[in-house]
């Protein structure tokens, strides 16, 4: 089964830094390679402005938050949160999932990766 899944910076987000330069980035781009060669991660990746010369790893919106857009495969929401509180960012509250959502896919094709299987 598939998740749609939006993460925002949390408490621990440095505003005056950019994505790239958050405490703990090391650490977390490890932690999210490892659940794409898992197959638990399809795809992920910033949500931003329309425009198309926007800098798509800044701050979007009204409220000028940094989000991300992640699609899962998993059995259960409850497995896609656990999965992602192991998260470095997690845990140091740099993003916190905001929403989890099942998703079914009716159109298109992403190279296979839109297989209903759980890892």
């Amino acid at each position: 089964m598939l998740f749609a899944v939006i993460r925002e910076q949390g408490s621990g987000w440095a505003v005056s830094h950019a994505m790239r330069e958050q405490q703990y980035w090391p650490e977390h781009v490890s932690y999210v390679n490892s659940l794409e060669d898992e197959g638990f991660l399809v795809l992920a990746g910033p949500i931003g402005e329309s425009e198309s010369d926007a800098d798509p790893t800044a701050p979007v919106g009204e409220d000028r938050v940094y989000r991300a857009l992640l699609i899962v495969r998993a059995a259960r929401a409850a497995d896609v949160s656990e999965r992602l509180d192991d998260d470095p960012w997690t845990r140091s509250r740099v993003l916190e999932t905001k929403t989890i959502h099942r998703w079914e896919p009716l159109g298109g094709e992403l190279s296979g990766t839109v297989s209903d299987a759980a890892p």
